[in-house]
């Protein structure tokens, strides 16, 4: 164990325990559309933390009651013979601190994604991703808003040769959006790049057998 700086002291700490639980349902309604639904539990306990000693100043390390976190998250995916395909879902997400029974910071209600992939042409397809967050709280109590970010890649393959090539747009409509930050950092959320362009190459041999 990591030996204690001045001014800080460690008390026995004990392994941190993380149980979780799902429950899947999936259901092809037709060949080329299927529907799922999970629900999930998890249970975080043991979490080691900082605390001040009030009369000492001392910083001492222990483990405290953890989160409990239970949510739903359910899915669309459809893909046809010509390989268009789109993948939706939205997920709904409940986590308390068990010691005071609030909101556990840098937590979303909800989250939402939708995929979409068109072939272009014989060897390209254009991508489309639309990702949702909810608004949530940060350490300090404040609300950091929510945020919808929206991405586009063209791809291609060269067949037989081994290459490939995307360019991708990250913030297509090059919306503001900002993400919440930790204990360690004054400000309370950490502003995100904007629009990004992106291009890739790539090269991939088959392994002789």
């Amino acid at each position: 164990m990591q030996q204690p700086t001045p001014g800080e002291s460690y008390r026995k700490l004990r392994t941190e325990s993380l149980q979780s639980q799902n429950i899947i349902f999936e259901r092809k309604i037709v060949p080329w559309f299927q529907a799922s639904a999970v629900g999930f539990s998890n249970d975080l306990d043991r979490i080691i933390s900082e605390t001040v000693d009030a009369d000492t100043g001392a910083i001492q390390v222990s483990n405290g009651r953890g989160d409990k976190g239970h949510g739903l998250e359910f899915e669309l995916a459809a893909r046809n013979a010509s390989a268009w395909s789109v993948r939706s879902s939205y997920s709904i997400l409940r986590t308390r601190k068990e010691e005071t029974g609030t909101t556990t910071p840098n937590s979303p209600s909800g989250l939402a994604k939708l995929n979409l992939t068109v072939p272009s042409s014989r060897y390209a397809s254009l991508g489309f991703e639309l990702l949702y967050e909810a608004a949530q709280l940060n350490y300090a109590g404040t609300r950091i808003p929510s945020f919808f970010l929206s991405n586009a890649t063209l791809s291609t393959r060269f067949r037989h040769s081994g290459w490939a090539l995307s360019a991708g747009c990250y913030d297509l409509f090059n919306g503001q959006w900002a993400t919440p930050t930790g204990l360690e950092v004054l400000a309370p959320a950490t502003v995100q790049n904007r629009r990004t362009l992106q291009l890739r190459v790539s090269y991939r041999k088959a392994m002789a057998k």
